[in-house]
């Protein structure tokens, strides 16, 4: 057998592998049709290049969720207009719902669509930048554990908006079925312990998932970081979950918008109170449709994934559609239906919040550039007059508006009058009322109209 110190560069010489034996691997060569072995050389470590292998763990690595294909251009414009849409939108609700330029507390259904409103807010920043760079790097490019914080924050938010919806279309029932009941059970006070009371709950359920039962995960199909429907426990989780904390909630909306929406026509003056911005009785039907739309456009996604845990074949479409529909629900909804179906009621409220905001500005430019005294006079002059005016109106809003929350709770009781001509009165309680008592003519009684403010 030839050794290796004989070989020169015209002979040919071809490598046929690595042979391991127990004193070391041995290259195999074949040489003029003998075999030649020869023990493989030892590199030093100093030469070895770092790579991704010896580098130790990567914690930002995508390689750990799956790519995906392109997305279609329907996915594509969806992400897009729910970004859009959700957030213009909801902040527009926001203002219109919660800010109150004179200075009072929200109702009780301007309180809760402010929340749902600020749902569908927090939704849309989360979830449209997580499918824009999904589609841009082709994968999920974050950690195990921002995809986990991404999916608890998800469906908490899903589970959130049911029961807010809930609650609002229960308290347009009671304000409709039992309007002596409303005051008592949906105060102010009431109102925000089960607000938060609901809040409680729903964190404790959707905290499941990360204590491993069932898990959050970025499923492919749907490309966004939600529960994984191929999780252990995953079926007992979404029975729990659909059964008590997604059917309860959407039957009591759906049962409680019909039965207003049934009887409306009946007593419309009734669904007129409880909002500062809905003041018509179309208003509270168009809030009734919309809350009914959410509940339609959240209910597909739940249902599909009891399915997928049951281990049931569902198409890839029907998966994509369904949470698509639900986070048009979510975020969109509500910004359509109230700001396009009834302008007259929700967009005064903006109209004059931007008016405040350009006089504020105007101010600030004035005094900014140092306006001559007269001028600054003037200005100064002209706000206080418009303050006035606005004090005047504010005032006479703010009567009317106390006057009608206490229609409710009015007690009027009144005399009838005598048949030898003594004076009947009758007092009226309320916030700030004029008592006026008169004599008859044939006592010669006169009249005294007195002002109490209780």
């Amino acid at each position: 057998m030839p050794s290796l110190g004989l070989l020169t560069n015209s002979t040919p010489v071809a490598f046929e592998g690595v042979l391991t034996t127990t004193s070391g691997p041995h290259i195999l060569l074949t040489y003029d049709g003998d075999v030649i072995t020869t023990p493989a050389p030892t590199i030093p470590e100093d030469w070895i290049i770092p790579t991704l292998a010896n580098e130790g763990p990567q914690t930002n690595s995508t390689n750990d969720f799956p790519t995906i294909g392109p997305p279609t251009v329907g996915v594509y414009l969806a992400a897009v207009l729910v970004l859009l849409v959700g957030v213009v939108g909801n902040v527009v609700l926001l203002l219109v719902f919660l800010w109150r330029p004179w200075g009072r507390l929200p109702l009780a259904v301007d309180r809760v669509l402010g929340l749902l409103a600020l749902t569908g807010l927090i939704t849309a920043l989360t979830a449209s930048p997580m499918h824009l760079y999904t589609f841009s790097y082709m994968s999920f490019p974050g950690s195990a554990s921002l995809c986990q914080v991404l999916g608890f924050l998800l469906n908490l938010l899903c589970l959130l908006s049911l029961w807010y919806t809930a609650i609002l279309a229960l308290e347009r029932h009671v304000k409709f079925a039992c309007p002596h009941e409303h005051l008592l059970t949906f105060s102010v006070l009431n109102l925000n312990v089960i607000l938060a009371g609901v809040l409680v709950l729903l964190l404790i359920e959707v905290s499941g998932p990360i204590y491993g039962w069932a898990q959050y995960g970025f499923v492919r199909d749907c490309t966004a970081c939600i529960i994984d429907p191929q999780s252990t426990h995953i079926f007992t989780y979404a029975v729990i979950q659909t059964s008590c904390y997604v059917m309860l909630p959407a039957a009591t909306t759906l049962f409680s918008s019909g039965a207003v929406l049934w009887r409306a026509n009946t007593r419309p003056a009734v669904l007129c109170r409880g909002s500062q911005v809905l003041k018509s009785s179309v208003g509270v039907m168009v809030l009734c449709l919309s809350m009914i739309l959410t509940v339609l456009f959240l209910l597909p996604y739940h249902i599909l994934l009891l399915l997928q845990a049951a281990e049931v074949d569902v198409p890839v479409s029907a998966k994509v559609w369904s949470y698509w529909l639900h986070l048009v629900g979510l975020t969109c909804v509500y910004p359509c239906v109230l700001l396009l179906a009834r302008p007259k009621e929700v967009w005064p409220a903006v109209v004059s919040a931007f008016v405040r905001l350009r006089q504020w500005r105007q101010l600030r430019k004035c005094l900014g550039r140092g306006c001559s005294s007269s001028r600054s006079h003037e200005h100064n002059q002209s706000i206080q007059d418009r303050d006035l005016d606005l004090n005047l109106s504010t005032g006479k809003s703010r009567r009317i508006s106390m006057t009608s929350h206490m229609t409710d709770t009015t007690c009027v009781s009144s005399s009838s009058p005598s048949h030898h001509g003594t004076g009947g009165g009758a007092t009226v309680t309320s916030s700030s009322v004029k008592v006026v008592t008169g004599g008859a003519p044939g006592n010669g009684g006169g009249q005294t109209t007195s002002d109490s403010r209780l």
